[in-house]
């Protein structure tokens, strides 16, 4: 595992070099990186372990807090499993709800949640509890709770890497943009287009794959484990052994900046394959280490409203 967390990039950085310099007699005078997703992980692994390596890094949705991205994985697919699974119908009908309360915080009727922070105030989804039956326009008092698995932050009772305990909830808008793969919103990411099942099927959620696999494989190390009596408190021990190699959470990088070289770093807004806000979360807290102007000058935060994790859903 430890190769899979980080060691592996050092190898491969490593061989590379020496190829080059094999081939044409030295090495390379600069060396950049570019990565999404895993691979933005990847960099800001490199950025924090080994900061002598690269000269620039760009790092895209980067997968830092892999341990409380799976863990939200496990509460969100666990939420559906009885009655609170989100048809894809259901899932326009939050998306309709948040375009109505939020699209036009900006002043432009767009189709684009462009400032999500407003839209958690003024959204507010348990406008659309069913006042009877279960039609198609609203959602049930489980359903809602599905919601707000998805929006709440997940807070554990222990700490993982560098201090955190918590994975923020995911943002707003996209949420029944269509796609497959690493794209597309929370039919894809969330909440499949069948209710999540045990062995989970091909057209169960990405995120009960991920989110029961992790439980089953990398936290109790059992196949038969039940992840739906998944309690992270009875794991904790080695939830933070595997935090401690997975998550790039290192809020100081000092050596990295000292050599002079720079990062960048994208979100993307209405991704649902990671919280968006945990990219945010790291920026800030390398802040709170070193200091405003220290991190301003030598690393950038962009921010896409209405992307999707791999770069579609807007113009």
């Amino acid at each position: 595992m430890t190769n899979f967390a980080y060691a592996a990039y050092k190898k491969a950085r490593d061989v590379a070099v020496a190829l080059m310099q094999r081939r044409y007699g030295r090495g390379p005078s600069k060396l950049y990186y570019v990565g999404f997703s895993e691979g933005g992980r990847e960099g800001i692994t490199m950025a924090q372990r080994f900061p002598n390596d690269f000269d620039g890094i760009l790092s895209g949705v980067p997968v830092i807090n892999w341990v409380g991205l799976m863990t939200a994985f496990a509460r969100i697919g666990d939420a559906q499993l009885g009655e609170g699974w989100l048809s894809p119908q259901k899932v326009k009908v939050v998306q309709d709800a948040v375009l109505q309360a939020c699209d036009q915080l900006d002043g432009l009727a767009d189709g684009i949640i462009s400032d999500p922070d407003k839209c958690k105030e003024a959204f507010d989804p348990a406008k659309l509890a069913c006042r009877g039956e279960n039609e198609p326009t609203c959602l049930t008092a489980p359903q809602l709770q599905t919601v707000k698995a998805v929006q709440k932050p997940l807070e554990l009772n222990f700490t993982l890497a560098n201090g955190n305990h918590t994975y923020p909830g995911w943002g707003y808008g996209g949420e029944a943009a269509a796609g497959s793969g690493p794209v597309g919103g929370w039919v894809n990411w969330q909440t499949g287009a069948t209710a999540p099942a045990l062995p989970p099927s091909p057209t169960n959620s990405i995120a009960w794959v991920f989110g029961s696999g992790a439980v089953q494989y990398f936290f109790a190390r059992d196949p038969n484990y039940d992840p739906t009596k998944f309690e992270p408190s009875k794991l904790a021990e080695r939830m933070k052994e595997v935090s401690a190699l997975m998550d790039s959470t290192k809020p100081d990088l000092s050596a990295f900046s000292a050599r002079g070289a720079k990062l960048i770093m994208f979100e993307n807004m209405a991704d649902y394959a990671q919280s968006p806000y945990a990219g945010i979360e790291y920026y800030k807290s390398v802040q709170a280490k070193m200091g405003t102007a220290k991190r301003d000058s030598f690393s950038r935060l962009y921010l896409l409203p209405g992307v999707d994790h791999m770069g579609s859903g807007a113009p």
